[in-house]
């Protein structure tokens, strides 16, 4: 006796769309995480190159920081917290916080 498996594909493309969905998802906020860290260490650096010139490092620290970014200089130490655009799935990597030392 044969089975028919008209019906078999789709049934498994269905099963299957979550976790598809789930990893794009997820690849999507790595990505942006990925880009939010890039956009915090060129932040940090137009801060530090600011202090080394005899200027102010704050502002130039949320110049060079994407919108929504918290920026906080606290004896000497640049913190910067930046949005990385997606709080799901991992909402660990919601926001890409950075510390760095600015020069005295």
């Amino acid at each position: 006796m044969i089975r028919r498996e008209s019906g078999q594909a789709a049934v498994e493309l269905v099963a299957l769309t979550p976790v598809l969905a789930l990893a794009v998802l997820v690849f999507a906020q790595l990505a942006l995480a990925f880009r939010a860290e890039l956009a915090a260490e060129r932040a940090a650096g137009r801060a530090q190159a600011a202090v080394a010139l005899g200027l102010p490092g704050m502002p130039a620290a949320r110049d060079g920081a994407p919108a929504g970014t918290r920026v906080e200089v606290r004896s000497g130490e640049l913190e910067l917290d930046v949005p990385s655009g997606l709080p799901l799935p991992l909402p660990q990597l919601a926001r890409v916080h950075l510390s760095r030392r600015l020069a005295s």
